[in-house]
């Protein structure tokens, strides 16, 4: 697993077709940070072997959750339509 912030993990900008509307929207920084996780798993051995590798310090990675009280309200409001929220 590489780490969600490292640099060789950002994908590229896929083409937009024209007429197609352009969505903002926001970029975690990325780091040549060398963050890995590997594990391997020797079943005949019931032993797992964990690597964990990262090479540069970095500010943490933001916190993308829905907060509970607006996952509330959509539970509360399932009958509104896009343009009424």
């Amino acid at each position: 697993y590489r780490c969600a912030q490292s640099e060789k993990k950002v994908k590229s900008r896929k083409g937009v077709r024209e007429g197609a509307k352009m969505r903002d929207k926001g970029c975690m920084d990325t780091f040549a940070c060398k963050g890995w996780l590997n594990i391997t798993v020797y079943e005949e051995l019931s032993v797992v072997d964990i690597k964990l590798s990262h090479a540069e310090e970095h500010i943490p990675y933001w916190c993308i959750d829905i907060p509970p009280n607006v996952c509330q309200f959509f539970k509360n409001n399932r009958q509104l339509t896009s343009a009424q929220v």
